[in-house]
């Protein structure tokens, strides 16, 4: 569905469009709960951009206990009252990475960290060291090479305080 006039998509138009059938909403709900528990649950699906700044840096599940409703009500109503011509409404993080699922990257030859946030990588994020000797340590930041064969495999957009996220590179 497009808005109208403007071309753009109306993501807010066709969920209405979709809340108007009882049996198309019910299989709605249950593919918002999927992608919530997904990424991690409510309370780890992060706002990191949205035109209310009331709700950046806030999660899902922050959001809908504030206002009393489910998390999946949550996601249907910054669909509604954010952005229409966004997915979603405001641009999500999931933080379903956890330090357990860390080091079996982590061991992996061609895994190098990196993060977005400038910190001493040697002493402030060490996975097994004795098991993963670091012969050439890289410098912090996305994007910044270790050597010609390694790279960064994209960005995780803005940190917010409190979060750390880690980007995996790999061998091209």
């Amino acid at each position: 569905q497009r808005a109208q006039g403007s071309g753009r998509p109306d993501f807010a138009g066709a969920l209405r469009a979709v809340l108007e059938n009882d049996s198309l909403t019910a299989v709605l709900e249950a593919d918002i709960e999927h992608e919530i528990y997904r990424r991690g649950g409510p309370m780890r699906v992060m706002i990191m951009e949205a035109d209310n700044q009331d709700w950046v840096g806030k999660s899902v599940g922050e959001l809908a206990a504030a206002r009393g409703i489910t998390p999946v009500d949550m996601a249907i109503a910054l669909q509604l009252e954010g952005n229409p011509n966004r997915r979603g409404g405001v641009g999500t993080r999931g933080l379903s990475l956890s330090e357990y699922d860390i080091e079996p990257y982590a061991a992996q030859e061609w895994t190098i960290t990196a993060t977005d946030g400038v910190f001493d990588i040697l002493n402030a994020f060490s996975i097994a060291p004795a098991q993963t000797p670091i012969e050439r340590p890289g410098r912090s930041g996305v994007a910044m090479p270790i050597g010609p064969e390694k790279r960064s495999t994209g960005t995780t957009g803005p940190l917010l305080k409190g979060h750390m996220h880690a980007n995996l590179a790999r061998e091209v």
